[in-house]
């Protein structure tokens, strides 16, 4: 990598390249430092060689990434040297070939939180998280690629 990183995540590209992206530069330190690198890999005769790096337009930790049907990646929320400092309410759109990012609102801020992939309908689903002070949520976010549609209160243990 082109720096140390904690808590990066790790997307693979359609064409195979694996996307590492953001996290912290240390755990020692607190609030915990976010990067804003983004390190492209390509597997090669038994290594890995770093093709690219580039940034965010914002560094973040405690994010996720997932890749879209267009070969983009997302970055959701995450935070600013967190758990302490600024937490996120904005998603990034990154290009890993041209290497440009568009920041996208999202409708709330959602911390430390999963996402996946619906296969059936090519959305996003963000699952849980917390939100700017601390509360766990029971809500979640559904990301069809252009907008965001809430679920509230939708995920209730029973």
């Amino acid at each position: 990598m082109s720096s140390p990183r904690y808590q990066p995540t790790s997307t693979l590209t359609s064409d195979g390249n694996s996307v590492i992206i953001s996290g912290s530069s240390s755990i020692y330190d607190f609030p915990i430092p976010s990067v804003s690198m983004v390190d492209i890999f390509t597997e090669n005769t038994n290594s890995i060689l770093l093709t690219s790096s580039k940034n965010m337009l914002v560094p973040r930790n405690f994010h996720s990434a997932t890749r879209l049907s267009s070969s983009n990646l997302i970055l959701f929320s995450g935070g600013i040297n967190a758990p302490d400092g600024t937490k996120l309410n904005n998603a990034e759109l990154f290009n890993p070939i041209s290497g440009t990012s568009t920041s996208i609102n999202m409708p709330s801020i959602r911390f430390d939180h999963q996402s996946a992939e619906s296969n059936s309908a090519n959305k996003i689903i963000l699952i849980g998280g917390t939100d700017e002070n601390g509360t766990v949520l029971t809500s979640g976010n559904i990301f069809d690629g252009n907008t965001f549609t809430s679920v509230l209160n939708q995920m209730k243990s029973g």
